[in-house]
């Protein structure tokens, strides 16, 4: 797990760089720079392991996500960060940094959240609650990732890093596992 958490946070922070990059760049923002985020990223792991932990235990299938969905919106929530909930059923959308007297474009960011209808056979401490279910897809390590970069972006709007032209929208999609819940989530919002 130690591995694949720095190799997570790795990933996050360059993904991060890469679609945040050139805006954070365009507006002088330290925040820019990939050693930095990467940094941000792995002061705050503990987070981001706290929520994949707490995620891999209660998969759930395609478009019924109760308690996936009401977790999300529960650190959303804790955090500050405003939302909608419940379109395409129990997917969720996010903002930061949203300014509705401003024109702005958005960077959108999504995390899948359905698991597989698979047993998992593992005997770690966090395995999943849910017989006959589970996330061998990633799709923990994907809303995981999603609410630590959440995390970053609201410190950078915090501290007046993030460009007033811009704002995050942070997607979390149910039914990518075959139920076409990103057309559902396309067509609702």
């Amino acid at each position: 797990p130690k591995t694949m958490t720095k190799t997570l946070l790795l990933l996050l922070a360059m993904a991060m760089a890469m679609a945040m990059g050139p805006v954070f760049v365009a507006s002088a923002s330290a925040s820019a720079s990939p050693s930095l985020l990467l940094s941000r990223a792995l002061s705050i792991k503990h987070v981001s392991v706290h929520y994949y932990k707490a995620l891999h235990q209660i998969p759930e299938l395609l478009f019924d996500l109760h308690e996936t969905s009401a977790y999300i919106q529960k650190e959303l929530t804790l955090l500050g960060i405003p939302f909608e909930a419940n379109i395409a059923k129990t997917g969720i959308v996010a903002y930061i940094g949203k300014d509705s007297s401003v024109k702005q474009e958005a960077i959108v960011l999504r995390a899948d959240m359905d698991a597989l209808p698979v047993t998992e056979e593992t005997n770690l401490p966090f395995k999943s609650k849910n017989e006959g279910k589970g996330h061998m897809c990633g799709h923990d390590a994907h809303m995981s990732g999603l609410l630590t970069a959440a995390r970053l972006l609201l410190e950078d709007a915090k501290a007046g890093r993030f460009p007033k032209n811009y704002y995050a929208k942070l997607m979390f999609q149910p039914a990518e596992e075959g139920g076409a819940g990103a057309r559902v989530m396309r067509d609702q919002h």
